[in-house]
């Protein structure tokens, strides 16, 4: 295949490696001598691949020094056009037309990411490839240079990629983007459609809400948009490509009043499904930051404590919170703004919280979400219900019984212990989840409230942590997309239209905190067995409400005092702990 494209590309007398076929247009000139290049941002150059004759004539290393090129992205594969230009430069035997050597030895990093010409490789490979350009463009400051043997087809498709990813363009947007900039990039059909299917895939990896997410549908031209020859089309058809790594989403195509759309059907996913995406996703220092804590979690909290910090009503905020978690249902189901910036999250346009910026393509309700959003006056309460919907809608509860059971039996089985070297045992026992509960209730400690009436919410937040969470909820086998709205809410501020009416939950009497005391009260009632905290689902325990697919865990398969137990944990743990270094917990002083 490959002498074949070398024949249409001119062989020795290769057009894309003679740069003088190319600096006659003056809408886009030629950005280094000696190469067939354009800079496609000013940070990111998309070129032809360079040859060791060219390094020689033209002193391309000192040139890519000079404008501050610091790292070169290869895509080719070794020995691919071999009789194009100047051909393989045998030196070294690393099967390119260049001795990569020859860059590092002067500083300028080189990353081989090859893959087949005309072709478009794995999702994971190339969101690999644009994590380590976002690596050297936003950490190290320097630029890049993309090259593959043209600089069009595969370059094209991998700085597209690129802006997809760490700008937040859509698809059309990255692909015109590079066109502007290079004429004939992103050259076949199916590079064009695989700029849209990765779009759909960072999706799947970012979001944290069950939601569709609708886009325009891609139609690929049915026309080449690339010759080759005169005489020879090669287009390739929009195929599947091949995935490496599992993804909680469906993808499904479906018609509309405007035409043709692609949905995209975010499926729930449990709390290490959560963790595990978001550091396929992540990358760098942002990915270090948060290997212990999902970034829903991090930004919405670090939002709320930063709002409560700077109100103006503190006291009325504080009870706005604390009244929002304690009315809050499982089956609860978010306004049209709430999910329209649940959309938002999905999307990665995480400044949506905090300005009226939507990039997104599903348009609705952009003017009262960015009120929603930002208002000063109720922008606690979004935040906190986010918090809330994201922790009732995880496709397992976040503590599992097993979980819940460790950490009681951690926290409460030995009275000697001191308070916060247990909370140290139940981090040596689950890190991630630990450090996650504890940037969850972090605002608590910036609210002002009597315990007594945090106490309710911390209980009800509880409550949504454990297979407790549908607890006196009906069971309901409508699906919730089905269900309709309610315009009653938990508050004047809130965003929640609920499936039912909002009710104050009652609180069971207060448990004792450990299973000895539960004993003495067995023997006092007569109870041959004392009610030991068990894994076992008792006989009479109802299903759980499902939601989207999502467990409820059973209304009755933990009783109360287990989840008294992780109310006392909560209340202990914002007591005696605090967050540090953004997302690190530390033992507060006292």
């Amino acid at each position: 295949m490959s002498t074949i494209h070398c024949y249409f590309c001119g062989g020795p007398a290769c057009k894309y490696e003679n740069y003088t076929l190319w600096t006659q247009d003056p809408l886009h000139p030629n950005a280094i001598e000696g190469l067939y290049s354009n800079w496609i941002t000013p940070s990111i150059l998309a070129m032809q691949r360079p040859s060791t004759r060219l390094l020689k004539t033209h002193n391309l290393v000192q040139v890519f020094l000079t404008a501050g090129i610091k790292s070169i992205f290869n895509l080719q594969l070794p020995n691919e056009h071999k009789s194009c230009g100047d051909g393989i430069d045998d030196r070294g035997g690393s099967g390119f037309s260049y001795v990569p050597e020859d860059w590092m030895e002067a500083g300028i990093s080189h990353y081989a990411f090859g893959w087949p010409d005309m072709d478009v490789p794995d999702k994971s490979h190339i969101l690999k490839v644009v994590q380590v350009m976002t690596h050297e463009l936003e950490v190290l400051g320097g630029k890049v240079a993309v090259h593959c043997h043209a600089g069009l087809g595969r370059t094209g498709l991998t700085i597209a990629c690129y802006l997809v990813y760490a700008q937040n363009k859509t698809p059309a947007e990255a692909i015109k983007c590079v066109r502007d900039a290079r004429p004939k990039s992103v050259q076949t059909a199916k590079q064009q459609a695989f700029v849209h299917q990765f779009k759909d895939y960072l999706i799947t990896l970012n979001s944290v809400y069950p939601l569709t997410i609708s886009r325009p549908f891609f139609s690929p031209p049915k026309e080449p948009l690339m010759r080759l020859s005169e005489d020879q089309d090669i287009v390739s058809q929009v195929a599947s490509t091949g995935e490496s790594s599992q993804v909680s989403s469906t993808i499904s195509s479906t018609e509309n009043k405007d035409g043709k759309v692609v949905n995209v059907v975010v499926k729930p996913i449990t709390f290490s499904e959560t963790m595990e995406n978001q550091r396929l996703f992540l990358h760098g220092l942002e990915l270090r930051a948060l290997w212990n804590v999902p970034k829903v979690v991090y930004v919405l909290s670090r939002q709320l404590r930063t709002t409560l910090e700077k109100s103006a009503d503190l006291a009325q905020d504080s009870l706005d919170l604390c009244t929002t978690i304690s009315m809050f249902q499982f089956n609860s189901k978010p306004s049209i703004e709430l999910e329209e910036l649940m959309r938002e999250i999905n999307f990665g346009n995480w400044e949506a919280l905090t300005s009226n910026v939507h990039k997104s393509e599903d348009t609705a309700c952009w003017e009262e979400l960015g009120k929603s959003a930002s208002a000063t006056s109720n922008s606690e309460v979004v935040y906190i219900e986010l918090l809330l919907f994201w922790l009732a809608w995880l496709k397992e509860p976040l503590l599992s019984d097993k979980q819940v059971h460790s950490i009681i039996d951690i926290c409460e089985s030995n009275s000697s212990i001191k308070p916060t070297d247990a909370l140290l045992n139940v981090e040596a026992f689950d890190k991630p989840l630990f450090w996650t509960i504890n940037i969850l209730v972090d605002f608590y400690r910036h609210l002002i409230m009597p315990q007594s009436s945090t106490t309710e919410s911390i209980y009800r937040l509880a409550t949504l942590m454990t297979s407790q969470r549908a607890s006196n909820i009906p069971t309901i086998q409508t699906n919730a997309t089905l269900l309709p709205r309610l315009s009653d809410t938990v508050n004047k501020h809130s965003h929640v239209a609920s499936t039912v009416p909002p009710t104050k939950p009652e609180l069971p009497t207060l448990p004792p905190k450990n299973l000895v005391a539960e004993e003495e009260i067995g023997r006092k009632r007569g109870i041959s067995e004392p009610p030991r905290l068990t894994n076992q689902k008792p006989k009479d325990a109802k299903k759980g409400f499902n939601l989207f697919g999502m467990g409820g865990g059973g209304g009755a398969q933990l009783p109360p005092s287990a989840v008294w137990g992780i109310t006392r944990f909560l209340k202990t743990l914002i007591e005696h702990m605090e967050v540090v270094d953004e997302t690190r917990p530390r033992r507060r002083e006292q």
